[in-house]
């Protein structure tokens, strides 16, 4: 078969009545598959920016709404060091100070902050621990109240304030 009999037969299709009613039926349904296809592809595109315009924005408020926590706790801090009770418990370390009214700061400030679980001062010096619901000694707060299996009590009357954690 030659190259001008492949002609020959093909001519001969579209010369076919059939033929061309086939052809006919084919072109409409060809043009809509490829604008189907090509709607596709637009749609799904644009749904896929919208999709990463919307988790940008929801990331971003989260960003904004976890900074405005973090300065929240910041300045939660400050006032905590700055309250004359707190402030005479950390430079004299005399207890008579209320640890009720110590106790009820410490709550208020634990309580500012849906990202503050506890508020501990723990005086290795005088050896005692302060929390929001009272006063401990370091070995029945850290051993039961709060004990945690990476941080044994050993952890806690080494621990240096001023070192820096890993």
């Amino acid at each position: 078969m030659t190259f001008k009999d492949i002609i020959k037969k093909i001519r001969s299709l579209f010369q076919s009545t059939y033929s061309k009613i086939v052809i006919i039926m084919m072109i409409p349904s060809l043009l809509l598959i490829i604008y189907g296809i090509s709607t596709s592809l637009y749609y799904t595109n644009s749904y896929k920016n919208l999709l990463i315009s919307s988790y940008t924005n929801e990331l971003n408020n989260f960003l904004s709404h976890t900074e405005e926590q973090m300065n929240s706790i910041i300045s939660t801090s400050a006032f905590i060091s700055q309250t004359s009770d707190i402030n005479n418990l950390l430079t004299t370390s005399d207890i008579s100070t209320s640890p009720a009214n110590i106790s009820y700061i410490l709550d208020n400030a634990k309580n500012s902050s849906p990202l503050i679980e506890s508020i501990v001062i723990y005086n290795k010096s005088e050896n005692y621990v302060i929390t929001t619901s009272g006063t401990y000694s370091p070995d029945e707060y850290f051993s039961s109240l709060c004990a945690y299996e990476r941080y044994p009590l050993d952890y806690w009357f080494d621990f240096n304030s001023t070192a820096k954690s890993t």
